[in-house]
């Protein structure tokens, strides 16, 4: 598949798997615009990026913030002229008994994981909204069952898939396709020279499913969420 000139913006692109999809994506062709919250990630990132001759541009952003949100958009349409793909992958895990979970823990991950993934696909919409576009919410498993000591992830995540489903059916009539990739454990120790897991899925796993879904291959699958795991759901214990 090819995205040759197309514009894809992939927040938390600095690491993990919004690096591995950035990378995917410039690979193919694509103008690729990253963001994350942490500059040191996103100069490595860019510079990776720009070695492999893609066009690329990073913003310091926080997802949760509407202005901020505002400016990655506005920086990418002054940039490279519109909005083709947004892959909403930015997210945080913070584990923990349900009794005494911190009411602070539930914002931070509500606030990223489900007001992150609203703001910017509310931000791309007007760029999308006359030529059609793509987005892809980069869920996981824990938000089709709820797992112990996750209590605030998995709600955050049931909410990103139901939010796919909402959208991808109130913006069908823009041509916007909207699904939502469900990753299981992924090993994201490994690209950090670390023994691999072989229970687990790469970032580059993800990245497969994230691209097919941004593809003309998928071009009538809207609405979905596509699971990407070596394993089934069961559950396991997190400290």
């Amino acid at each position: 598949m090819s995205f040759q000139g197309q514009v894809v913006i992939v927040t938390g692109g600095g690491r993990g798997i919004g690096r591995a999809i950035a990378r995917a994506f410039a690979q193919e062709g694509a103008k690729v615009v990253i963001c994350s919250r942490t500059r040191t990630e996103l100069d490595s990132a860019a510079e990776e990026l720009d070695e492999l001759g893609a066009e690329v541009l990073s913003c310091e952003t926080d997802v949760s913030e509407p202005d901020d949100v505002a400016e990655l958009v506005d920086k990418t349409i002054e940039r490279f002229g519109g909005v083709d793909i947004l892959v909403n992958n930015a997210g945080v895990w913070i584990p923990g008994s349900a009794e005494n979970y911190p009411l602070s823990d539930l914002q931070t991950t509500m606030d990223i994981n489900v007001h992150g993934v609203f703001l910017c696909s509310q931000a791309v919409f007007d760029s999308m909204a006359d030529d059609g576009g793509v987005i892809v919410n980069v869920s996981s498993v824990r938000g089709l069952e709820g797992y112990p000591r996750m209590a605030a992830y998995s709600a955050s995540k049931f909410a990103v898939n139901g939010l796919t489903e909402a959208l991808a059916r109130e913006w069908q009539s823009h041509d916007i396709r909207v699904n939502a990739v469900c990753p299981g454990p992924v090993d994201t120790g490994f690209a950090d020279g670390e023994e691999r897991d072989a229970s687990r899925i790469l970032p580059e796993d993800v990245a497969d499913a994230t691209l097919f879904l941004a593809s003309e291959d998928a071009e009538h699958v809207t609405a979905e969420t596509l699971v990407v795991s070596k394993q089934d759901f069961e559950y396991e214990q997190y400290d």
